[in-house]
């Protein structure tokens, strides 16, 4: 016990202060930032990034000045982004 980490918010935070807590919190995690829209969600897994689109439409992501895009329900795995 006691590995975790935990963020407290004592607030309800406007649009783009929670996008901005959300991009910090993730970044602390380990998770990929930049624009990942909707229904795409991109999960670091050892060396590698898996990308899920859970959509009906081909969707785009980016991160680390790369871009992924995703097929209709479908998965992209790619190499973790640089930096």
């Amino acid at each position: 016990m006691g590995a975790g980490q935990a963020f407290y918010l004592g607030f309800y935070p406007g649009a783009a202060q929670a996008q901005a807590i959300a991009q910090h919190v993730a970044r602390v995690a380990g998770l990929p930032t930049g624009n990942v829209p909707v229904g795409l969600v991109a999960l670091p897994r050892g060396p590698q990034t898996v990308w899920l689109n859970f959509t009906e439409q081909v969707q785009e992501g980016e991160y680390g000045g790369q871009t992924v895009q995703v097929p209709a329900r479908n998965v992209v795995v790619r190499p973790p982004a640089p930096g």
